[in-house]
């Protein structure tokens, strides 16, 4: 973490001056600068061991680098990432040398290795005079010496949380040589402490000296973090389980400086020197280095398979092996750059939500990948909701949490009640403290949405509709007042919205005590559900259990004058049929609908029930199915005539419902019931027939219907009636036909307004002539005459001479205008 900016205030500009083993510095003055004054203290101080070797950069090897500001601290991480990292260290100043390094292979002249964490305390200083200031922090005269000098006290507190060691116990003259970048490098960092501090003056700090000011526990005081100067990290949060993983604790405090060693780097010597003992010594360093590599490649993927196990816990002792063995750089689960997304990943897992975050962005913007802060942003929430669960702290953490958990009972792994309602409560108490970041953040924008539909679900999927039930209201209108949605309060409305909330899931189930009204929008809502939806089995008990419910609802509200009360005993006649016709029960089906429909609409007739039956039924099986007996003469006839207009196209439905309906026409004795009947019964059959392309029945059907009619139409009628009603088979030229039946079918087919060829019009005519003498025809009607039909089906042929020759010899005595006038609008083509 960047130091504040009241730390900041007080850090030195550059990275040379950052770094001090001991007090001021042992220059000469400038030429032309005056000495500097030189008071008792002054003098007293220069007597002391600290005065005298304050530049003695062999006696300072340790430093506090508390004096880097935020830009400083990164660097010098970046560089550690993967190399170690050289110094000049002369007199008073310290200069790290960025150059020195070999970009070609990173970490060939040494890396660092894993944090060894340690349980740690924080540490106090008290800087009560000037010879405190060069003994216990001589890096600060620089920057508060001169208020030391004039009396002020200040106060440090640290705590180490670890220390990080370079992989090379010495690094050599010889290989730095070959660097020229390396030029004037006195030191390399051997190691250094990680954690966190905190510097202030008493002047402005409750307490006094000894007394633990910004530390962890009880002696912390919030008062007087306004009091830091400078500050590294942040000292609070150098406890607990997570604080060896969150940057604030893990920021570099302190040094270990070591010499360049002078020569070569004997194992350089021994590489070239295959039978002297170094050399053997080498090749051992060899094989335990590839050892050490095998070893770190199978606890990486041991700590994978826990990770994937959901064994948190474990997966970290795992990486933390895989560290220690690891010796690329940059490759350790701690570095964003190597395995860092595995780490963020077990963090969470183990209930370190804060940290796990934390790490996951710094690897996902390590990798470079080019996302947006909204698209990492989005890709993090992700993480967080699938791996935190419990260990979740800030509140949209833990909303995240919630609403993962609820779309899984609710669309995955069913789940236990409490499960469900602990996500639905934890996710309901953070929703008012978690704001969209963006327009982007749509997991957060329809927070309100998901708990309400996936919370009362989940509840459902887990097996507790009651529970489901009683929350839902009060989570649709957090819904309706997030999203600025006006619900529906009525018990109707209340309960499709839940039945689609929780998908069919609570049909036929508890849910608790209801009013008559919620009673019956319960029966309604479910036998819909139960009859339209495939996710729902719909059984003959659950269908009829509902319908009872729903007629003891209706009958207790049956001086109730609501409209739903109406409307409800349509709907539960209606869904009821359904329901039952689903289910397989078709003669169920049937009287269930009769006799609601009937109770509701005493004036209609039983052919309206059945139509109206057939119609809720939405020519399902039970459409087309025959009612197999208990019906009366006159029922019946309804019930064939209902599966006569279902059956179009299915021949063996045609025949069963014909043969029925002609079996109870002969007990259908009411006159006025036949005469309501009469298109009907002439109709439906024909058209049953007509569609399955049984022509001869539909024929034999259509004349045997006109048998029943009040008044049967003649043969001429009858006939032009049947080609004018039927569609494919107007041409039908049945087996059995009379001559005056013959002649009237040709007549009509002649007549018919779609065009047909020459040949067969020519057919038609020449059996109406040979018929002709078979039929009385009516005097001065040319509609009736054999050539008259001839012209006009040869017109629509687009015979246009032969037409008005045709109908030139019809009787009628038109004239050739007339004629002509008639070709010319009916015939399709032009002679």
């Amino acid at each position: 973490m960047a130091p504040t900016s009241a730390a900041r205030a007080v850090a030195i500009s550059t990275l040379g001056s950052l770094l001090l083993a001991a007090c001021g510095s042992s220059s000469a003055p400038a030429p032309g600068t005056p000495p500097p004054r030189e008071s008792g203290q002054s003098r007293l101080i220069e007597k002391t061991f600290a005065g005298k070797n304050r530049c003695n950069p062999q006696d300072h090897t340790r430093p506090f680098v508390i004096e880097w500001d935020g830009t400083d601290t990164s660097s010098f991480e970046s560089r550690a990432t993967t190399d170690v990292v050289f110094v000049r260290y002369e007199g008073c100043n310290l200069q790290v040398v960025d150059t020195c390094t070999n970009d070609d292979v990173r970490g060939s002249l040494g890396a660092y290795g894993p944090v060894d964490w340690t349980s740690g305390s924080v540490e106090k200083v008290d800087i009560m005079n000037e010879d405190e200031l060069y003994a216990k922090l001589p890096l600060g005269a620089n920057t508060i010496g001169a208020r030391v000098q004039g009396g002020e006290r200040f106060h440090m507190e640290y705590f180490v949380s670890g220390t990080r060691k370079a992989t090379r116990p010495a690094v050599y003259r010889g290989d730095l040589d070959k660097l020229p970048g390396c030029r004037g490098v006195t030191h390399y960092v051997y190691a250094y402490n990680v954690g966190a501090f905190a510097l202030g003056s008493f002047a402005r700090l409750e307490g006094s000296a000894g007394v633990t000011l910004w530390g962890i526990g009880a002696g912390g005081s919030k008062k007087n973090q306004s009091a830091i100067e400078k500050q590294g990290g942040v000292l609070g949060s150098c406890r607990g389980e997570s604080a060896t993983e969150g940057a604030t604790c893990k920021v570099p405090i302190r040094l270990a400086l070591r010499e360049i060693e002078p020569g070569d780097n004997p194992d350089a010597k021994a590489a070239i020197a295959p039978e002297t003992p170094d050399a053997l010594n080498l090749a051992g360093k060899l094989q335990q280095d590839n050892t050490r590599s095998r070893e770190a490649n199978e606890r990486l993927a041991s700590a994978q398979r826990k990770a994937n196990a959901r064994d948190g816990k474990g997966c970290l002792t795992e990486l933390d092996a895989f560290d220690r063995l690891e010796k690329r750089p940059g490759a350790q689960s701690t570095e964003p750059k190597g395995f860092g997304f595995l780490r963020a990943q077990c963090l969470m897992i183990a209930g370190q939500c804060s940290a796990g975050r934390a790490l996951a962005r710094r690897s996902t913007e390590a990798r470079g990948t080019g996302e947006s802060a909204s698209a990492i942003d989005r890709q993090l929430d992700g993480q967080v909701a699938v791996y935190c669960g419990s260990g979740a702290k800030e509140p949209r953490d833990q909303l995240l949490v919630a609403l993962h958990v609820l779309h899984e009972g609710a669309s995955r792994e069913r789940t236990t009640p409490k499960t469900c309602l602990t996500a639905i409560d934890t996710g309901s108490a953070a929703l008012p403290k978690v704001r969209p970041r963006d327009e982007e953040d749509r997991d957060v924008k329809g927070a309100a949405r998901t708990l309400a539909e996936y919370g009362t679900k989940c509840l459902a999927r887990a097996g507790d509709c009651l529970t489901a039930w009683k929350r839902f209201p009060a989570l649709q209108a957090e819904w309706g007042r997030a999203e600025k949605v006006q619900w529906g309060t009525a018990p109707p409305e209340v309960r499709s919205s839940f039945e689609s909330a929780t998908y069919g899931e609570c049909v036929g189930k508890d849910s608790g005590p209801l009013t008559p009204m919620e009673e019956l929008a319960l029966a309604d809502k479910q036998l819909d559900w139960a009859a339209g939806h495939s996710t729902t089995e719909a059984t003959v008990p659950l269908c009829k259990g509902l319908i009872a419910r729903g007629k003891r609802a209706l009958a207790a509200l049956r001086d109730d004058r609501n409209d739903y009360a109406k409307y409800g005993r349509s709907n539960v006649g209606k869904y009821g049929a359904t329901c039952l016709a689903k289910a397989g029960d078709c003669s169920g089906a049937r009287a269930h609908f009769i006799e609601q429909y009937r109770e509701e609409r005493s004036d209609r007739s039983m052919l309206d029930a059945e139509d109206a039956y057939a119609s809720a039924v939405s020519r399902g099986e039970c459409s087309t199915k025959l009612e197999a007996g208990g019906l009366s003469p006159a029922d019946a006839v309804a019930n064939a005539l209902r599966v006569l207009s279902q059956a179009r196209g299915e021949a063996k439905g045609c025949a069963g419902a014909w043969a029925a309906l002609k079996k109870n026409m002969a007990g259908a004795t009411d006159a006025a019931l036949r005469k309501k009947y009469e298109q009907d019964l002439q109709r439906r059959p024909l058209a049953c027939f007509d569609t399955a392309l049984q022509c001869d029945d539909a024929w034999a059907a259509y004349k045997t219907a006109n048998g029943w009619r009040a008044k049967p139409l003649d043969d001429r009628e009858l006939r032009a009636s049947f080609t004018s009603s039927a569609s494919k088979c107007s041409d039908t030229t049945a087996p059995g036909l009379s001559a005056s039946e013959q002649y009237w079918a040709a007549i009509s087919q002649m007549e018919r307004s779609e065009k047909k060829p020459k040949a067969k019009c020519t057919a038609l005519y020449q059996a109406a002539k040979r018929t002709a003498s078979s039929v009385t025809l009516r005097k001065g009607n040319s509609h009736d005459d054999p050539d008259y039909a001839y012209g006009a089906c040869l017109a629509r042929a687009g015979e246009c001479g032969a037409a008005r020759e045709a109908i030139l010899r019809s009787p009628g005595g038109r004239d050739a205008r007339w004629v002509d006038q008639f070709i010319r609008s009916s015939c399709k083509t032009s002679d």
